[in-house]
């Protein structure tokens, strides 16, 4: 699995019980990472290996109760 570094956690959001937040290159300057490196899907791997349960969403990761 690849590694991205310096990922930051950008725009957290909640609606009734399902959260989500955006993984950005520079939260500061609004900066996305690049489709291509399929981001969200890294970093839901390593959610996985760690029991936690997340959906990527591009650049987003969701969670919600089952």
């Amino acid at each position: 699995m690849a590694s991205v570094g310096g990922v930051l956690v950008a725009a957290p959001e909640t609606f009734s019980m399902v959260g989500g937040f955006e993984l950005m290159k520079d939260k500061a300057k609004h900066q996305s990472f690049d489709a291509s490196l399929e981001v969200g899907m890294i970093c839901r791997g390593h959610c996985f290996a760690n029991g936690l349960i997340m959906r990527a969403v591009g650049n987003r990761m969701i969670m919600a109760p089952p």
